[in-house]
């Protein structure tokens, strides 16, 4: 399964090799995505997307 933009420019994702990629943080990803405030609010005290990624990378 591929993702592609409607920009030229831009260019195609391959899924199945981005979750293979990061299978390690799949199960801890939608809780993350939660408590990071899901991009509708600003960032909290400095934790941010980054800063959650690096966490569960540590896990």
């Amino acid at each position: 399964m591929f993702m592609t933009s409607l920009v030229q420019q831009r260019s195609m994702i391959n899924i199945k090799a981005t979750v293979e990629k990061h299978h390690a943080i799949d199960p801890g990803l939608l809780g993350a995505h939660a408590l990071s405030v899901c991009d509708i609010e600003p960032t909290y005290f400095g934790i941010g997307k980054g800063t959650v990624l690096k966490i569960l990378k540590q896990c």
